[in-house]
C-alpha cells in the first residue's frame, strides 16, 4: 500500500537512516524526491524468498524479520530495525531473494527503484556514489555479522575457548 507523503516528510525520514550517513542536505533532497513510502500491516510480506526486486528499501518506523523457511520451520535470520535497510541484494544484482522479509508490527519504509538510482547517475554521480557505497558498506555488515555467527558455532561445535 503506498502513502501519500511530501518529499519533505520523507527527507525528514531518509535523514535519519543509514542511507543518508554521507550525504549531504542537498544530497538527501535529491534523493528524497525519488523515493515513495509504502507501508505494511503486522505479518505483511514486504518479499518472499525466491521474488526478484530492484527496491531498496528503508525502514522508518516498525521493523522488518528476515526469515529462511526450512521445510514446515521458519528461522529468524535477523531483524531490520528503523534506519535499516533491506533488500540490498536484489537492489544490487536483481536476483532472486534467498529469505522472507516480513512486517513485525505495522511497518512504514521509503522505496527506491534502482531504474530511478540510475537515472541521477548522469547528473548527479557523486549521490549515486554515495548511495551504492552505504549499500555496500550494510552488505558488508551482514557478512561480518554472519562470520562472528559462525565462528562462535564453530568454537562451539569444536568445544574451543571455553564457550561451550
Amino acid at each position: 500500500m503506498l502513502a501519500t507523503i511530501n518529499s519533505d516528510q520523507i527527507f525528514e525520514k531518509l535523514s535519519l537512516s543509514s542511507l543518508a550517513g554521507d550525504l549531504t542536505i542537498a544530497e538527501c533532497q535529491a534523493l528524497s524526491g525519488i523515493m515513495t513510502e509504502r507501508s505494511l500491516r503486522d505479518g505483511g510480506y514486504l518479499i518472499r524468498e525466491g521474488e526478484r526486486s530492484d527496491a531498496l528499501y528503508v525502514v522508518t518506523f516498525g521493523a522488518l524479520e528476515a526469515i529462511k523457511r526450512i521445510g514446515d520451520h521458519e528461522e529468524s535470520l535477523a531483524v531490520i530495525t528503523p534506519g535499516g535497510l533491506a533488500g540490498a541484494m536484489g537492489f544490487i544484482d536483481e536476483q532472486e531473494h534467498s529469505a522472507d522479509l516480513r512486517a513485525l508490527g505495522d511497518t512504514w519504509l521509503l522505496e527506491m527503484s534502482r531504474a530511478d538510482l540510475e537515472a541521477e547517475l548522469s547528473h548527479n554521480p557523486r549521490l549515486v556514489y554515495k548511495v551504492m557505497r552505504a549499500v555496500v558498506r550494510n552488505a558488508h555488515n551482514i557478512v561480518r555479522r554472519m562470520n562472528d555467527q559462525f565462528m562462535q558455532l564453530t568454537s562451539y561445535i569444536h568445544r574451543q575457548n571455553g564457550r561451550y
